[in-house]
C-alpha cells in the first residue's frame, strides 16, 4: 500500500463482531464467505468477488502484480461505491 501512499501499518483485520453495524451502511465482501445475511438487515450489501493471489500456483512476482492489480481494482470500486452515496 506503500506504493499508492497509504499507510495502513496501524490497521488490522476485524472480526464481524468487532464492526459497528448500526454505524454503517453498506457491506462488501470481498470473497464468497458465507455469512448470516440477517446480520446486514437493512443494509445496503454487495459481494465483490476476489480471486485470493496467494491460492494459486504463480510465482512470487506475479503474485505481488495480481495483488496490485486487485488493490487498483478495488480502488476504483470503491471510487464508483462513494460517488453513487
Amino acid at each position: 500500500m506503500q506504493e499508492v501512499d497509504s499507510d495502513i501499518s496501524k490497521r488490522r483485520p476485524k472480526a464481524i463482531t468487532e464492526v459497528p453495524l448500526n454505524e454503517i451502511d453498506t457491506v462488501i465482501m470481498l470473497f464468497a464467505e458465507k455469512l448470516s445475511i440477517s446480520l446486514f438487515d437493512g443494509k445496503r450489501h454487495e459481494t465483490w468477488h476476489c480471486i485470493a493471489p496467494q491460492t494459486t500456483q504463480l510465482a512470487e512476482a506475479q503474485i505481488l502484480d495480481a495483488f496490485r492489480g486487485i488493490r487498483d481494482q478495488l480502488g476504483e470500486r470503491i471510487g464508483a461505491l462513494a460517488s453513487r452515496t
